[in-house]
Formats: C-alpha cells, sequence, structure tokens
C-alpha cells in the first residue's frame, strides 16, 4: 500500500512526497485519504474521490461483491463483513456487497458519514440525526 510521505506525485505544477503535496496533487491516484477494514476486504479513498478496494472472503476473493465499489465520487468509505458502504459526493450512500439483511440498502436522504457493522450499517445525515439499516436483532440499528 501507499503510505503518505513515501510515494511520489506530480500533479504538473508541484511534486513531492504524496504526504506533501496531496492538496496540490488533489487528483492523484496514488494518495489516500482514507482506508476502512472489513472481514477480509479493505477499501480506500483516494485523493482523487475514487474508491479501491482489496483483499478476499472466507469463500474466495470478493464473494459478494463488496470489493467492487461502483464507479464515482465519494467522500468517505465505511467497511462491513460482507459489504462496504460510500458517502458519495452529493451526500447520497452507495453500498455493495451483501444486502441479507437489507445492509446495502440505504435510505434515502444525504448523509455527512457512514459505519457499516457486521450486518448493519448507520450513518450520520445532514441534518445530524442518526440513520441505520439493515439486521436489527440486537437493536444495533435503532439510535436512541
Amino acid at each position: 500500500g501507499i503510505v503518505a510521505g513515501t510515494e511520489a506525485c506530480d500533479d504538473g505544477v508541484n511534486s513531492g512526497l504524496c504526504g506533501s503535496c496531496a492538496t496540490d496533487c488533489s487528483q492523484e491516484t496514488t494518495c489516500w485519504t482514507q482506508v476502512a477494514a472489513g472481514w477480509m476486504h479493505t477499501c480506500g479513498l483516494k485523493a482523487d474521490g475514487s474508491v479501491a478496494c482489496w483483499g478476499a472472503n472466507d469463500g474466495g476473493p470478493n464473494d459478494y461483491g463488496q470489493a467492487t465499489p461502483p464507479a464515482g465520487t465519494f467522500t468517505q468509505v465505511g467497511a462491513g463483513y460482507y459489504h462496504t458502504c460510500g458517502v458519495k459526493t452529493d451526500g447520497t450512500v452507495a453500498c455493495w456487497g451483501a444486502n441479507d439483511s437489507g445492509q446495502s440498502t440505504p435510505p434515502v436522504g444525504t448523509f455527512s458519514q457512514i459505519a457499516a457493522g457486521y450486518t448493519h450499517t448507520c450513518g450520520v445525515t445532514t441534518d445530524g440525526t442518526v440513520a441505520c439499516w439493515g439486521n436489527n436483532d440486537g437493536g444495533q440499528s435503532t439510535p436512541p
């Protein structure tokens, strides 16, 4: 993986190490801004807003599509057990992977932050409330 400050980047105007020029190299695909670790997969948000995922699950690589993000640009990503969700730049949530408990079916609305659990997902909406979806066997999808 790429570690900030170790990967060279060059945006045609400024060049240097990723950690020192990530702001100037916002379109570089070698600079990362966030990572999220799931069961046996990891997804990361690149400086250009794209998401890349890697790893496998116990039945083979990418069993449920949890490591195959959709196209588009994101501001944040959260990895769960067999699913992954991300906040797109327009504030909507996109999820991919397993959906046996509804964990990959986000509600309509816009979000500023997302967190994926085992078979549920929660996010902070842009109006400051918490919304959850998916499995609720232990009350984990019912915010206080």
